[in-house]
Formats: C-alpha cells, structure tokens, sequence
C-alpha cells in the first residue's frame, strides 16, 4: 500500500494565516526600528561635526565655529569654519529629523577647546544646546560635547 506525501489545503491555509498574522505584528515594529536608526544616523553626524569643530580648534590654536543652517525643507546643513574658510561640511542623510539651535546655528570654539562666550548671537552661558529629532547635544562652557536625551 502507497502512502501520499505532502500537505493538506487545510494545514497550507493554516500555515499562511499564522505567516500573515506575524507579517502584520513585524511592520511596525520595522518602521519604528528605521525611524529610530535614521534618528541616530543624524544625531551622530552632528555629534561628529560638533566634535571635529572643538579638535580642529585645539589642533590650529584658533577659534573654529560650526555653523548650522536649515532650509525650508528640512535639510540642514553644518559649516566647519576657520574665519571664512571652510574646512569640512556636514550634511543631513534624510530631510525628515529636524536640527534645532537656540544659538543663531553658531557655536565657536577657542584655541584651548573652550566653548566662546560671546555676545554676538553665538552659545552664551550656562546652556548650548542643539537638539536633533527629540535629542539634545549641550556644549558646556569648558567646551565638552554631551549628548543627552529629554
């Protein structure tokens, strides 16, 4: 006697429905999950440009500012500056995290890695801070880059 092989219409059906249930729960979830790395993907590349600014800074013994600019389309872009020279851009990956500065987008950096206290629209103490998505970078006085979140 011959035994068939294979599966019933009823064990496929049943195979596809748990297939589309998992399907169903994991979509979200995935996009959530891209939404959370394009977040990190731009709050690194301004830490980065941010950081670079302060060690180019320390590097030349001069005063370094980095300069955030927005378009009206989202995109934002970082300036790295010795006077008007430009030494190296930074720019978003995405147009959807937007980059925010209460700093006129400008924060210096002295010889020594301190932040410049100034009056003339730049950080002024006790706080600078730019917030990317709903993360904030604080440049305190001393010059130190800390990443925080609310």
């Amino acid at each position: 006697m011959m035994k068939n092989r294979g599966f019933t219409l009823i064990e496929l059906l049943v195979t596809i429905a748990v297939i589309v249930i998992m399907v169903t729960i994991a979509i979200p979830n995935f996009s959530s999950f891209v939404a959370s790395g394009r977040l990190a993907a731009e709050y690194n590349n301004v830490l980065t440009g941010l950081h670079y600014a302060r060690s180019e800074a320390v590097k030349r013994r001069k005063v370094v500012a980095a300069e955030i600019t927005t378009s009206a389309s989202g995109q934002w872009e970082m300036d790295v500056k010795v006077g008007s020279d430009i030494l190296r851009s930074f720019s978003a990956t995405s147009g959807s995290i937007s980059v925010n500065d209460g700093n006129d987008g400008v924060v210096k950096f002295s010889g020594l890695g301190r932040r410049v206290l100034a009056s003339g629209g730049e950080c002024t103490f006790p706080e600078c801070k730019v917030t990317v998505g709903n993360k904030n970078i604080e440049i305190n006085a001393v010059g130190n880059i800390l990443g925080s979140q609310p």
